[in-house]
């Protein structure tokens, strides 16, 4: 199952579970102990308020405030990856495995499961670009 299945399954619970590993581990250890498809799910339960933050940011200038470090800057992207532990690439590419599982579960759900298996992220991406590109040359 899917870790976006099992969130929708029994939101409160998993999401009380994923606030307290976030709480509790650094962000550089936790992409190593949760899967690249639990990160993703928690990236996309971080991504709408993470989004909303941007907005409020959009047009400040930094260049007037005399200390910058109070300042945050930073696309959206960045922010969310560093937040589960990955890199902006690395998210982005487990990111589209998990959607590509969800949209098409018979086809790709064995990406999902050896990206977990190993923890690469990059081996499955490609499987997946490369399967993409035939689908669309092939009529």
């Amino acid at each position: 199952m899917l870790w976006s299945q099992r969130l929708q399954a029994d939101p409160p619970l998993s999401l009380m579970r994923l606030m307290v590993l976030a709480a509790h581990i650094t962000p550089l250890s936790k992409s190593r102990l949760l899967s690249p498809t639990c990160n993703v799910a928690y990236g996309k339960m971080l991504e709408p308020t993470e989004k909303e933050a941007a907005k409020e940011r959009q047009g400040q200038r930094t260049d007037l405030v005399p200390n910058r470090h109070d300042v945050e800057f930073g696309k959206t992207r960045d922010k969310v990856a560093a937040a589960v532990g990955m890199g902006r690439d690395a998210y982005a590419k487990a990111k589209a495995v998990v959607e590509a599982a969800e949209a098409e579960p018979e086809k790709y759900s064995g990406l999902v499961e050896k990206m977990d298996e190993t923890g690469n992220v990059n081996v499955p991406y490609r499987k997946l670009s490369r399967h993409l590109v035939v689908m669309r040359i092939a009529p």
